[in-house]
């Protein structure tokens, strides 16, 4: 059975000793990550790209609110805390569950099923598109990748470029819209006019209001994106925590 890297966050040693003795007990999770305060948090999430994080709202150094903003993709999150007055803040963050401490391991397992259902969905999903191969045209020939490792399509003049795993680029009579008919959208988004990635092939984002960047598998060199690029990127990682 596929299993759940979590990172733990929560400064006080009793609640970081619970919730460690109730992640060992389920058979679904595996921590990978522990963290006191926020900055080290943020580290270790963008660093380790965990499936679920417990995430403490309280803790030296900033919030768990302000955790989940600085941190570049958005792993399942669930808060814990001893207040419940932070609940309707945490599910307009899109918090996937929020623990009450102390916490019972029939809430907690409860908490754990929701997220496993969302993780095997997902990898379900990643699982079927795996295997399939599309066609990067070069010259008067043709070279079969699977479309997992084509990493982004981007238009230029009257060709298109793809880049695949491994660092190469085809240039490519195929037509940027030619590419958007064949390439699945829950796989690969369009951010902007010209450019579509594979969002799961993303391994960290530099976004802001302005623009940014994006790495995506083995690529030494970011990708840049505009304003409007960057906004729909944002967007797309917010609904999928």
């Amino acid at each position: 059975m596929d299993r759940m890297r979590c990172v733990v966050v929560e400064d006080e040693e009793l609640g970081r000793l619970q919730l460690l003795d109730l992640i060992q007990q389920d058979s679904r999770l595996e921590v990978i990550g522990l963290a006191d305060r926020s900055e080290k948090a943020v580290e270790l999430i963008n660093s380790l790209r965990p499936d679920v994080v417990f995430l403490d709202i309280q803790m030296p150094g900033g919030s768990g609110f302000d955790v989940v903003q600085q941190i570049h993709l958005k792993p399942q999150i669930i808060f814990v805390t001893a207040h419940d007055r932070y609940a309707v803040k945490a599910f307009e963050v899109a918090a996937h569950d929020y623990l009450l401490k102390p916490i019972t391991k029939a809430r907690f397992d409860a908490s754990v099923d929701r997220v496993f259902t969302t993780f095997r969905s997902r990898a379900s999903k990643a699982s079927e598109t795996a295997s399939e191969t599309v066609m990067v045209p070069v010259g008067s020939s043709g070279t079969y990748v699977p479309l997992a490792d084509v990493l982004y399509v981007c238009s230029e003049g009257h060709y298109t470029v793809a880049a695949v795993a491994g660092g190469a680029k085809h240039r490519c009579r195929k037509t940027f819209r030619e590419w958007l008919e064949h390439l699945p959208e829950s796989v690969f988004l369009k951010v902007q006019r010209g450019l579509v990635i594979n969002i799961r092939r993303v391994v960290c984002a530099e976004l802001s209001s302005g623009g940014g960047y994006v790495r995506l598998g083995d690529l030494e060199e970011s990708v840049e994106i505009g304003a409007r690029g960057a906004e729909r990127l944002m967007r797309y990682l917010n609904e999928e925590r």
